[in-house]
């Protein structure tokens, strides 16, 4: 949710363009902006870890930091989850419902990690 917000917001301030690019030029540029791929956010789904880019805050959407990885060609399909928005996800108000979304989340996540496996169990009988 959090690339889904910055990708937004630097589209919307002109710090990213999307028209006029080939694809190639498109995906390096997103890789480069720090934006992580499919693979990489399937991998901290599953718990392997990966980077989380998508952790950056708003703020820094516009920095030029370059993300340094593998020199293996980008496959179009991952960064789909971003490109394949509709025009209408390009609104101030998909923004902010967006970071509603994230910040919903992540207090589900904290109280997740808060919670003991004991009272996991002892909810999961009561249910």
């Amino acid at each position: 949710l959090s690339n889904k917000a910055r990708f937004i917001v630097m589209v919307v301030k002109g710090v990213l363009e999307l028209r006029k690019k080939k694809k190639a030029e498109l995906l390096q540029e997103l890789k480069q902006h720090g934006f992580a791929s499919m693979k990489d956010l399937n991998a901290i789904m599953h718990g392997k870890g990966g980077k989380r880019s998508g952790d950056l805050p708003i703020d820094e959407a516009s920095g030029d930091g370059a993300v340094a990885g593998s020199e293996k060609d980008v496959e179009k399909t991952e960064y789909d989850y971003l490109l394949g928005m509709n025009l209408w996800s390009l609104t101030y108000e998909k923004v902010v419902e967006i970071l509603k979304l994230r910040d919903q989340k992540k207090q589900e996540l904290d109280e997740l990690l808060a919670t003991s496996l004991e009272m996991m169990w002892d909810r999961d009988l009561a249910a």
